[in-house]
């Protein structure tokens, strides 16, 4: 609808153009034959000529602009009613059921997003990680997860623990991988320990992450640096 109107608008600025500078000509010639006299009864003929011309044509100008005025009058713009517009959102995490430590609130998959990348002790390398998902059973606290890595690396249906427990009186969630996770080129990513906490809109969690050190010892934990939230069906 706003293209049929700009059409429209654009047909009636270039007619009013088209007519001012028809009119300025006729303006020129009638001034030019103002001079006219009994000598000059050839060239007072053919500019007379001329005149009849362009007053035609400021007449059909006249009438385009006559008809692009009535059918821009007669268009409706639709207004869009945002309030009812889909928004892709992520799927509501239950509240209630985080709370009371549930592992009912689990079933189903999950993605995991992260602002940082993996450091591979070999090569000295960073690997950013293109997606990591995670999935549980109605009632089970061993799910499975999948990591795809940019480098090609995946590692496929490893498993990975999920149990609630309070801190402070709030209920977190705890992911552990349970050992290293083992991956399709025989590399690992070290066994990883995480802590969720659910935020305040529900649609995802936080989640603050540790991992196992070649040495046996634990990282001290990286916060909030994983993002939870539920995969849509």
């Amino acid at each position: 609808m706003n293209e049929q109107r700009s059409q429209f608008d654009g047909l009636l600025l270039k007619s009013v153009v088209m007519l001012s500078l028809v009119v300025f000509g006729l303006y020129s010639i009638k001034t030019v034959l103002s001079d006219c006299t009994v000598f000059s009864t050839v060239n007072c003929q053919s500019g007379t000529r001329k005149i009849s011309a362009l007053e035609k044509e400021i007449n059909q100008i006249k009438q385009q602009i006559s008809t692009a005025q009535s059918n821009s009058s007669s268009l409706k713009c639709t207004e869009i009613d945002t309030a009812n517009t889909n928004i892709d959102e992520a799927p509501k995490i239950d509240t209630s059921l985080w709370e009371q430590g549930d592992l009912a609130v689990l079933k189903g998959c999950w993605k995991l997003d992260w602002d940082y990348e993996m450091l591979n002790v070999d090569t000295n390398e960073l690997v950013g990680v293109t997606s990591w998902d995670v999935c549980f059973t109605s009632g089970s606290k061993i799910g499975s997860q999948t990591l795809l890595f940019e480098d090609g690396e995946n590692c496929i249906e490893q498993p990975i623990m999920g149990e609630f427990k309070s801190i402070n009186g709030q209920s977190k969630l705890h992911l552990d991988d349970t050992k290293d996770v083992e991956c399709k080129s025989g590399a690992v990513v070290f066994q990883r320990r995480m802590e969720c906490e659910l935020m305040q809109n529900g649609d995802h969690a936080m989640c603050s992450t540790s991992s196992l050190g070649r040495d046996g010892n634990w990282s001290e934990f990286r916060p909030k640096g994983v993002r939870l939230s539920r995969k849509r069906n």
